[in-house]
Parts: structure tokens; sequence; C-alpha cells
């Protein structure tokens, strides 16, 4: 396939000359700028050898157009603000290093999750040298320099960002670019659409808007004076949701790091945010609006406790919404309980549960308190669960994505998931060290755990709400395919999720053939699920089963 030809040189392969040199020049001399001769063929125009339009025009027949606005219709004078980054991104390549992942506030980041060493397991072989550290410092002092992006490009990743966003994340649902959306926006969107995409090239454009997104945040939220008006407020908060999803969908081993090294941002932006509601008079479509973006950071909440096993960070409007949501599901009348929420979706009630569902799960440090002052029992969890079902029983049949969710917020009640990723990465890392035919030593603590969970009655459990994961799995496959409907952010994490389940329990069946057999083909259910998955990280994810469905282990004795 032909890449589009820069102006005054032939075209180029970009399956082998582009990329292969990019890489070599970028690692022989560090001086080299996108400014420069060289790199502004590759990053301006039609961002040559890198990502042909014609392969991403390609991924979008069939998909609706009205959802987003052409970023050709808004004018120079926004388009202008895309040619300027806030930094040199010709080392985009090294830039997850440990130096960026403070925010800006100066917390430091919290103790790894059995989910965060696990995806670092898989990359072990891209730590940063030295060299590229020095790199990294060196790039992060230099100053602001025009760059153009390819605004057709984007605009074609934005349409990819909102049919995998929208149903999830209301505040998306219809959005239009406009003068208020802040550039970092527009590229953060651009990122995370490109994770879903499978042209060639994709996953360095990604990287790429990714970095970019990223520093330009970093120098807008130092310049408070920028973020005066309620619809940038709304745009700084959007883009922190799109740079925490490209986190949860990248499968780079640092991004979901640098996410919760920014996190408080978010946070404070949230509450920045708050406080111009409370001091704006708006008409009622304006405030609904402003509400629903805080209410779709609840869902971020939920991907980070459900799925990274974080605990949830409740904010003062997120604990009013919680604690009213929970109380009218308390009712025995549960389609009523919802008439005075209209701004709350589906999703966003579903992530209330899954929020304070990690204060019922069991822990390696044990269960914690919530900020409301109570302790939770699972079986209250499963409760609210299901009366929300009973509340809401069109969502719940048509929209596989929500049962995903749904059905990972009861599984984990049931099931050890911070012990079952440490046992993937044990497994994960001796497999990157040397391969070796011996079973793997799990330790006491994990095979107590596993020994424990096996002969509980929390083991069918967790199995069959893990089968109804992959049910809904390959629902979304099938309307994928039909492209009716797509694979929302969380599918691919929750499918593994499920998976890992099926995958641990049968490194736990010893002396069971039969039972290994079933548990096997559900693992290869698995599998082949997440192939067919676009998103970035169900490559990782794959590869990770893969060895787990060929192990063998012994605890200690």
């Amino acid at each position: 396939m032909e890449s589009f030809p820069t102006q005054g040189s032939p075209p180029i392969d970009i399956a082998t000359e582009v990329l292969e040199d990019f890489e070599t020049v970028i690692a022989d001399d560090e001086r080299l700028r996108p400014s420069d001769p060289y790199f502004s063929p590759l990053i301006a125009g039609q961002h040559e050898g890198i990502s042909p339009l014609v392969d991403l025009q390609s991924e979008l027949q069939e998909v609706d157009y009205s959802q987003a606005l052409c970023l050709f219709d808004i004018g120079s004078e926004f388009l202008n603000g895309l040619g300027f980054d806030p930094g040199d991104s010709t080392s985009f390549d090294i830039l997850f290093d440990e130096t960026m992942l403070t925010n800006s506030y100066g917390s430091d980041i919290q103790t790894d999750t059995a989910y965060e060493r696990l995806n670092r397991a898989v990359f072990a072989r891209d730590t940063p040298s030295q060299d590229q550290r020095e790199r990294l410092d060196s790039w992060i002092k230099r100053p602001l320099i025009p760059r153009q992006y390819d605004i057709e490009v984007i605009d074609v990743l934005i349409r990819i960002f909102f049919r995998h966003v929208d149903e999830v994340f209301s505040s998306f649902t219809d959005y239009e670019v406009s003068v208020h959306t802040l550039p970092a926006q527009v590229l953060a969107m651009a990122a995370v659409g490109a994770l879903f995409s499978n042209s060639a090239g994709s996953e360095i454009i990604a990287k790429l808007y990714y970095t970019d997104s990223q520093r330009m945040l970093t120098y807008l939220i130092l310049d408070d004076c920028s973020i005066n008006t309620l619809e940038r407020s709304a745009s700084l908060l959007q883009t922190y949701i799109a740079l925490e999803i490209f986190g949860l969908c990248s499968g780079h081993q640092r991004s979901d790091e640098i996410s919760e090294a920014s996190h408080s941002g978010l946070v404070q932006a949230m509450a920045d945010h708050q406080t111009l509601l409370d001091n704006t008079d708006l008409l009622l479509d304006s405030a609904s609006e402003g509400i629903i973006v805080i209410n779709d950071i609840l869902i971020i909440e939920c991907y980070r406790t459900l799925l990274l096993q974080l605990q949830p960070s409740f904010a003062r409007p997120h604990l009013q919404l919680v604690q009213t949501l929970l109380g009218r599901l308390e009712h025995s009348d549960p389609q009523n309980f919802l008439d005075t929420a209209s701004v709350t979706t589906f999703y966003q009630e579903l992530s209330c549960i899954g929020s304070i569902s990690w204060f019922a799960m069991s822990h390696p440090t044990g269960n914690c308190s919530s900020p409301m002052g109570q302790y939770w029992r699972p079986e209250t969890i499963e409760m609210y669960s299901q009366r929300l079902l009973e509340s809401k029983p069109t969502e719940f049949t048509e929209m596989p994505s929500a049962r995903t969710l749904l059905f990972t917020i009861v599984m984990a009640l049931h099931t050890p998931l911070e012990h079952f990723q440490d046992i993937a990465h044990t497994i994960v890392a001796r497999e990157g060290a040397s391969r070796s035919a011996t079973p793997v030593e799990l330790g006491d603590l994990h095979a107590r755990v596993l020994d424990q969970w096996t002969h509980s009655g929390h083991y069918d459990l967790a199995l069959s709400h893990a089968g109804q994961i992959l049910g809904a799995g390959e629902e979304i496959v099938a309307s994928q395919r039909a492209r009716r409907r797509f694979e929302a952010t969380h599918d691919a994490v929750c499918v593994f999720l499920a998976t890992l389940v099926f995958a641990i329990a049968k490194l736990g069946t010893e002396n069971d053939s039969e039972a290994k057999v079933k548990l096997s083909g559900q693992v290869k259910i698995g599998i082949v699920l997440l192939e067919s998955f676009q998103v970035r990280i169900s490559t990782v994810f794959k590869s990770i089963l893969v060895l787990l469905d060929n192990e063998s282990w012994h605890g200690e004795s």
C-alpha cells in the first residue's frame, strides 16, 4: 500500500524504510527536532509513513458521521492553536519515564497495584536506559516549538474515539468540537481513537498525540487564568478523562502509572468545575451538561477501583450522588428510584455501585471502610446491582458492554483478583527471565489463597459470572462485525479479568482432568475474544493468557 507522498519526495514504503529510519535517526542524534527538514514530512502533512489516511478512512465505512463536527469547519483560529506543541516530541518513544510520574501538585504515586506489576512484567524490556533518561531531561527543558498536525487524520481518529466512548461517557454523546475545546482535549481524543485503529503506524501516532496532550495539559494547569469559563473547565475535565482512558487501554507499561499520577489533578479540576457551577447563573440545559461531565468522572473512578484495584477518590459531588442513588436503591420500588436523578445515565449509576464495591472486596491489606463511614458487605453490593437491573431492564438487555461491567463488579466480590494478578505476574516474570518446563513456584500465600478459593462457595459463583462476561463479549464481537455496536473502553479489561479467573481456576484444579479441559476451553474463548477486539491492550492480555493456559504449578511445602 502506498503512503501519501511528501512534497518534493517520492512515496515511501511505510512497513520498512520510514519507521526503521525514523527510529534510527532518533537514536543517533538527540538534537533533531520536528521542525528539522528530516522530520517535518513525517509529522506534518499526511503523517507520511506513519498512519496513511486511506487506512483510517476504510475503518469508518458505515459509521455515522453526524456525531462529530469536522475540524475543518471550526475556523482557522482554533486550528492554529493545534499548530503549537509545548515541547519537542521527537523522543516520544522514551517519554514514559518515572521523572514524569509525579503530578503538578507534587503528590507521589500510590503503591504499585497487582495490575500495574503484571502490566510492567510484559514490557520489562522497555525500561529506559540511562542515555534515554538524559535525553528525556533535555527534552523536557526545550521551549515551545511550532508543529503542524494533520487535521484530517485527527478528525478521523476523533470519530473512532466517539464510536467507542460516547455510549459509556455521556458527556461525549453528540459532542461537537468548538472554539471552547482545548487543543489538549483534541489530541487526547485522537490518541484514544488511534488505540482502536488497526492502521499501520497507529500505535506511534497514539503515543505522539498522548505525549503532546500531556505536555499541553501540564502547561495549561500552571496557567490558572486560562480556565476561566464553564466551557473550558468542562473541556479540561474531558481532557483528563480521555487521558485516563488512554492509560487503561494503551497497554504501555507506564501509561497507567502516569494516569494515576495525574489523577489528583483531575479531582482538583472537578472541584474547580463544581465551584464554577455553584457560582454561575445557568440555564437548566447548561447546568445539566456541567453536571454530566462530573458524573462521567465517577465512571473513571469505577474503572480505577474495579479494573485497577485502586481505592476510589470520592469528591464531594460524587459522595452526594452515591448516597442519593444508593438510598433510592434501598426502596422497595426500584422503578422509581431515579425519578429525580435525570442527569445520570445507566453507566453512571452502575459506576456508583462499582466504586463502592471496592470496600466489600477482599484485599491483601484487609477490607477498608468507606469515606461514608460504613463497611459494605458483598450481599449489599449484589442487592444494589440486582435492583439497578430491575429498574433498567432495557439497557441491560440491549447493552452488552454494560453487562461486562456489571458482571465484573459482582465477579470481583467472589474473587481475590489482586492475588490472581500477582500469580499471573509470577508466571509472566518467570517466562521473561528464562523459559522453563518445570512447574512455577507460587509461594505459600498464593497457594493457600487459591486452595481456599477453589474449595469455597465463591468458586462456582465467580466462574458463573465470568462466563456471563465472556457471553456478553461474544455479543460485542458479533455486533462489532455487523457494525451495529462497538466495543467499549472497558470491555477488553473485563474479558481479560474473566478469562484470568478461568485460567487461575485451571491452575488450582490439580487432579480433575475433565474440569481442566472445560476451564481451558473457557480460557481459549477469552483469548479468541481478545483477538477480535480492536483496542491496543487486548494484544497484551492475549499474550498473558496464552502463557497461563500452558502453565502448571505447585505451591511451597
